[in-house]
């Protein structure tokens, strides 16, 4: 692993055809960043964008007299192969993969960076987050339960609290080396998730943080990822927690216990894609069904993929669970525990 000693964090932003949104994620961090600016590096991956985005960032650079590591694919990579490709150009102790269209808070730099200079010599830092729409409206927290400003923890600990909450790779920062150590462990039904993968198995044995104040602004101006975004959340999400259920025991039943429970509402809002798109998924049906925690939702499963005709009865689906939710409010906080 190539290290470069002067640069404590290099922020990693895959992107495409996003000008404007990546021009504000851009503007939040640079007018923040005078005081760190030595020991950071930015570093933009352009996946073959065909708007403005180059004449964008060089306009950036020369406004805040910031050497932004500019790098053009000549043709379109897919998005998993463009994270990789940014990461590996990396050269700082610490990593975070940014997403190209989300907002650091003012702040940012003043909290974070004294944390990455911890002598914990922590392997991953997650901070919680608020979450809105394309014009950063309508935020909403994204975990309410607050127990402490901010906690170190092992790696056990740290993965009961927050689960899969760091899949969204804004909020997480990780230690280069442990992300590297986690390539190793990837497989391939980590469905959009390897990423993912390699900050959860890289931590093991390691101490990480999290910070319960949200850092960042995720905003959704479109979902590039959606139509596989059931595949990536039922099956690669939940492939990860059976695999790291070898180290740390329990977390796969924590996992079940969360969708059951804890998240009734995000498990199975997310099953009204697979009815929406049944015909797509059907292909992936075994996978679905061996990641499916009980016979109740094999059985929900099954009928979603099957019904005639699908959009209707995802449709239906969907309209029934928002009134389910309305009506009982099936949402609670309670979480299992370490053993």
């Amino acid at each position: 692993m190539e290290t470069n000693d002067s640069f404590l964090l290099s922020i990693a932003i895959p992107t495409y055809n996003r000008a404007k949104y990546l021009k504000e994620n851009l503007e939040a961090i640079l007018s923040q960043l005078e005081s760190c600016k030595d020991i950071v590096e930015i570093l933009v991956n352009d996946n073959a964008s065909s708007d403005n985005t180059e004449q964008s960032i060089l306009n950036l650079i020369e406004k805040y007299c910031f050497s932004i590591k500019y790098h053009r694919m000549t043709e379109n990579i897919g998005y998993r192969a463009n994270v990789i490709d940014v990461s590996l150009r990396a050269k700082g102790k610490y990593l975070f993969l940014l997403g190209d269209d989300d907002i650091l808070s003012p702040d940012f730099f003043k909290i974070v960076v004294p944390y990455l200079e911890n002598k914990n010599n922590l392997a991953v830092i997650h901070f919680n987050r608020l979450s809105g729409d394309a014009i950063c409206s309508k935020n909403k927290l994204h975990d309410w339960e607050f127990d402490g400003l901010a906690k170190i923890m092992d790696y056990k600990e740290f993965w009961f609290r927050v689960m899969s909450s760091p899949n969204f790779m804004s909020s997480v920062i990780v230690r280069r080396d442990c992300f590297e150590k986690g390539v190793s462990f990837i497989k391939d039904d980590y469905y959009g998730y390897h990423w993912f993968s390699q900050i959860c198995f890289g931590s093991i044995g390691e101490k990480c943080l999290y910070y319960y104040m949200p850092l960042v602004l995720m905003r959704n101006p479109s979902r590039t990822w959606s139509h596989d975004a059931a595949l990536y959340f039922l099956v690669g999400m939940n492939s990860i927690f059976r695999d790291l259920d070898q180290y740390i025991p329990g977390i796969h039943d924590a996992w079940y216990y969360r969708g059951l429970k804890t998240h009734f509402y995000d498990f199975y809002g997310i099953l009204s894609q697979v009815a929406i798109d049944a015909s797509y998924y059907r292909q992936y049906e075994s996978e679905l069904m061996e990641a499916m925690p009980n016979r109740r939702t094999k059985v929900v499963l099954y009928c979603i993929l099957h019904l005639r005709p699908a959009r209707i009865v995802g449709g239906l689906y969907h309209k029934l669970l928002i009134c389910y939710r309305l009506l009982f409010n099936h949402y609670t906080f309670t979480r299992k525990s370490v053993n």
